[in-house]
């Protein structure tokens, strides 16, 4: 991606060049002109304020760390958690080799179940690029990817905890306020392609966020349910 520079940058970097660096130069050696010495401490200042808007510019572009990538994986999604509300079982989750070489998640249901996977992530916040095909013969609205926070288990609670519970698989947790969650477009149902996701996240504001959950659903806390086969592949993570 081209980034465009900055009208701040398109002024200092000319102006530092040509100007007022050869004049902070003249004044680290002593041999600037006596007439131009009362006026020197406006090249120190210019020179100040181009360094510290390099620094502030390289600071922002910084690229996000990379915290988790399925392809690295040595035992594809071997360290990820599944969940079905008719109970985890291997016929409805399975991975394969797409065409492209990639090693894709799937897992499915005949309507009548919520099912899904989750990928624990150690941040609070970043984002999340995935890409993703539904295989459904008609409806919508029923598949979402998430990023749900979660608590720190602590000495008294056990298994995983959804801030805003108490409990590991609290009732409130498919409804919860506190998930982030993505719906696909309509027309990406059934529509026999892949295509690219991208999830955004920010816990830094719920104190008791310790770490968060990557989390593609299906029917999950959804009025009207639908049967669907969700394929992923290619997720990563990064901290921001």
């Amino acid at each position: 991606m081209i980034r465009r520079l900055s009208g701040a940058t398109v002024v200092l970097v000319p102006l530092t060049a040509l100007v007022l660096l050869p004049i902070a130069t003249n004044v680290a050696s002593d041999t600037i002109p006596a007439s131009w010495r009362p006026y020197t401490w406006i090249a120190w200042l210019f020179l100040l304020v181009a360094t510290a808007t390099a620094v502030f510019r390289r600071l922002r572009s910084r690229p996000a760390d990379l915290i988790y990538a399925s392809r690295l994986d040595e035992s594809p999604y071997a360290d990820w958690t599944f969940f079905a509300s008719k109970g985890v079982r291997e016929s409805v989750f399975e991975v394969v080799t797409t065409a492209t070489g990639s090693v894709a998640l799937g897992f499915h249901t005949p309507g009548d179940e919520a099912v899904g996977a989750n990928k624990a992530l150690q941040t609070t916040k970043g984002y999340v690029e995935f890409r993703y095909k539904i295989d459904s013969a008609g409806g919508a609205g029923f598949v979402y990817f998430a990023m749900i926070p979660m608590r720190d288990n602590g000495l008294e609670r056990r298994g995983l905890i959804e801030v805003g519970a108490e409990v590991q698989a609290d009732a409130r947790n498919p409804t919860s306020i506190y998930r982030q969650r993505l719906f696909p477009p309509h027309s990406h149902y059934g529509d026999g392609q892949w295509h690219q996701g991208r999830l955004a996240f920010d816990f830094t504001n719920l104190p008791a966020a310790y770490y968060a959950i990557f989390a593609p659903r299906i029917n999950e806390g959804i009025e009207r349910t639908g049967a669907a086969r969700v394929w992923i592949a290619d997720v990563e993570a990064h901290r921001t």
